[in-house]
């Protein structure tokens, strides 16, 4: 079982994330969980970008026009929203993952969410219209994977040419919260990014 967005964590550059809030310092496995919450994008490694429209229960919902960082990763609009019972990041009107290699990871639309019911807590990513492209040095020539659009829990996809891997689903728990990163991107050369990310947290018993 992992901790909570322990990826999630890498990708926001050393933050810990739980609920959607950003303990600046703190380590994922010593971080108070305080909530659900939701966020579109973020990035870690050479090119650090916090969490952007990052939503709370008491900050809900957030809307950003974009995440663009230069280099890695581009989006259209976000919207994310919290609530006592659940919470969930939209990435809507594309988004493009640069990948070495003169690679790519491009979809229309992607989303999480979760929701507590009787103390449980259900959710998952939907992926619309997402392809990986990259250039195979093997062949000299291009391929495009498409990617499903329901993903399996901890969908992992390795890159050509030993360049990274790419997680589709990407689940955590721990600390009474679990988080659900739609598209979690780590390369080889230390870069990560993610794109929609949601998280609940269900008190435990005493």
């Amino acid at each position: 079982m992992k901790r909570m967005i322990t990826r999630a964590a890498a990708a926001a550059g050393s933050l810990a994330l739980v609920g959607g809030a950003v303990v600046a310092g703190a380590a994922p496995a010593g971080a108070a969980p305080i909530g659900n919450g939701a966020y579109g994008a973020a990035t870690g490694g050479t090119i650090f970008t916090p969490p952007v429209a990052n939503a709370t229960v008491g900050d809900s919902p957030l809307v950003a026009s974009n995440a663009n960082v230069p280099g890695v990763l581009t989006t259209g609009n976000i919207f994310d929203r919290a609530d006592p019972n659940g919470a969930s990041s939209r990435v809507t009107q594309g988004v493009v993952i640069n990948l070495p290699n003169n690679g790519s990871l491009k979809a229309s639309q992607v989303t999480s969410s979760c929701r507590i019911v009787d103390g449980t807590v259900y959710g998952g990513v939907t992926i619309t219209a997402g392809t990986i492209t990259y250039f195979n040095r093997t062949t000299d020539s291009y391929y495009s994977v498409a990617l499903p659009m329901h993903p399996a829990a901890d969908d992992v996809i390795t890159l050509a040419n030993g360049a990274g891997t790419v997680t589709l689903n990407d689940q955590s728990t721990a600390l009474g919260e679990d988080g659900y990163a739609g598209i979690y991107v780590d390369l080889t050369d230390g870069q990560t990014a993610v794109v929609a990310v949601s998280g609940c947290y269900v008190a435990p018993l005493t």
